[in-house]
């Protein structure tokens, strides 16, 4: 015949993991009534009215002013940071849409931690270099005034081929020449015939 017998200490903290339980459902047993806001997202041009940026693509002129006064409402400047991840070769693309008033374009930036991730962008321009509105995928690229680094980095690329009619994106498989026919160079440090190990000769004389 079995004897059950109680642990005051075991009763007693399964009381307190009890109370403690109970607690949490009655401070969040209204949870699931709470209505949650969409998240914000821009209203964009259907994906097939853009186009890839080259030389013959034409928008209005941003300035360097424009992109520092709309960062300048965050507290935030234009940092090396965001210069290095275009100059690096960061951006996968920058494509353009337009409609009777505005500029809309597109881009692609790769995290600068993990190149491997990346996030897509989009920014909205006015005829007169004004930056209206921005978003990013990122976490720190939410709503419609997004200001983190591959907004800037993508901000910096419509400025720099505003001015300079140049863009750095992400280079691909073919944008440098082969080079499997080219010879390789040589690392190690050059023997001399007579050093050289030869299995089953010995004393051979190479002056012969």
């Amino acid at each position: 015949m079995a004897v059950l017998q109680y642990d005051n200490n075991n009763t007693n903290e399964f009381t307190c993991t009890c109370r403690g339980r109970l607690d949490v459902f009655d401070r969040n047993k209204d949870i699931e009534h709470e209505v949650l806001e969409d998240e914000y997202s821009m209203e964009i041009p259907n994906y097939d009215l853009y186009r890839d940026i080259n030389t013959g693509t034409k928008f209005t002129l941003l300035k360097l002013e424009s992109i520092l006064c709309y960062l300048e409402q965050f507290q935030k400047k234009l940092d090396d940071d965001s210069k290095k991840l275009y100059t690096n070769h960061f951006l996968k693309y920058l494509r353009r849409a337009s409609t009777d008033s505005l500029y809309f374009f597109k881009s692609e930036c790769h995290a600068e931690m993990k190149k491997k991730v990346s996030y897509h962008i989009d920014i909205r321009i006015d005829l007169d270099g004004f930056i209206a509105e921005s978003q990013c995928a990122c976490a720190a690229g939410n709503g419609r005034t997004a200001h983190c680094k591959n907004v800037c980095a993508s901000l910096y690329a419509i400025f720099k081929f505003s001015t300079c009619a140049e863009i750095i994106t992400e280079l691909s498989c073919n944008s440098q020449l082969q080079t499997f026919h080219q010879s390789r160079h040589f690392m190690a440090s050059p023997l001399k015939s007579k050093d050289l190990p030869l299995l089953g000769y010995k004393d051979v004389n190479f002056d012969l």
